[in-house]
């Protein structure tokens, strides 16, 4: 019956834009890009979005995706990343 269909079918095509969301965050900002902002000096959302030439509120989308994938907290490559849902902090972890 085609009322019982559309809902499984919009499940799909969610499913299919957060497939496509997560893909285009970790190719367009990998990790790595936030620790090159972090290094090049940059402390807020502002400066961040700049310095990797998207907008503000695609950086955003991205942290929050990156918290929801990870938590609050990812270690990584010698940094530790602390995720919220108000930003990113990053700081280089001491051995």
């Amino acid at each position: 019956h085609y009322l019982c269909s559309r809902p499984n079918r919009s499940a799909t095509t969610r499913n299919e834009e957060h497939r496509a969301r997560m893909w285009a965050y970790s190719k367009l900002l990998p990790l790595q890009f936030f620790v090159l902002a972090f290094k090049h000096g940059c402390r807020s959302i502002h400066e961040t979005a700049e310095f990797l030439e998207v907008s503000e509120e695609f950086l955003v989308d991205c942290i929050n995706a990156y918290y929801s994938k990870y938590g609050p907290f990812l270690e990584t490559n010698g940094y530790l990343f602390m995720f919220s849902e108000t930003g990113l902090n990053i700081s280089k972890k001491i051995v």
